[in-house]
């Protein structure tokens, strides 16, 4: 039976935050697409303003020119909107209009790649576009190196990807010869699918 593979990352994408995932701090990471974010940790610490926007500025220089902005209007829940993100990574600051900016985070595009590798020990050698023979051990190679590092609370890590293989008739499958491939936890910046624990 033929396979094609297609991939969907299920990882929901931050840094190492708390004490929950959505608590922001400065310095932290937060990514593209991202919901219900608690942006409170970016107010000022002696006004406690609530943030209106959240800015990039020229050089990452609060004191140079505006070169994009994200709407708040609430900074206890708050969306990452991607559409209105111009590049990834970028450095914003929280901003209000009685306090100007206050402190910066990172947003980034939360990626993840696909190869495949012979099996262990051999993850070194990639096999895309090659032919091999039948009963060949392979691995898949998923990288996500922000998603893998900075998505954390603590040593919590909860985003997740799963592999689905859809076959020639349309159906689609998590597991194949026996493997899960669903559910693989996200907590390095790459990992492959025969790793011990995945």
């Amino acid at each position: 039976m033929g396979v094609i593979l297609l991939v969907v990352a299920c990882a929901a994408p931050a840094a190492a935050r708390g004490p929950a995932i959505g608590d922001i701090a400065a310095g932290d990471t937060i990514f593209w697409y991202e919901e219900g974010l608690n942006l409170t940790g970016l107010r000022d610490s002696v006004t406690n303003n609530p943030l209106t926007a959240l800015r990039r500025y020229s050089g990452d220089d609060p004191s140079k020119a505006v070169l994009s902005e994200l709407p708040i209007s609430d900074d206890t829940s708050f969306d990452v909107p991607s559409v209105l993100i111009d590049t990834s990574p970028a450095v914003y600051y929280g901003y209000t209009p009685a306090d100007g900016a206050t402190v910066s985070v990172i947003v980034w595009k939360p990626e993840l790649s696909l190869g495949v590798t012979l099996a262990n020990p051999w993850h070194a050698d990639a096999v895309e576009g090659l032919s091999l023979p039948e009963g060949t051990a392979i691995a898949f190679k998923i990288t996500s190196p922000y998603v893998g590092t900075s998505y954390r609370v603590g040593s919590t890590y909860p985003a997740r990807v799963d592999l689905v293989f859809t076959t020639p008739g349309g159906g689609e499958l998590t597991a194949l010869q026996g493997k899960d491939f669903s559910g693989m936890l996200v907590d390095t910046p790459v990992f492959y699918t025969d790793d011990p624990g995945k």
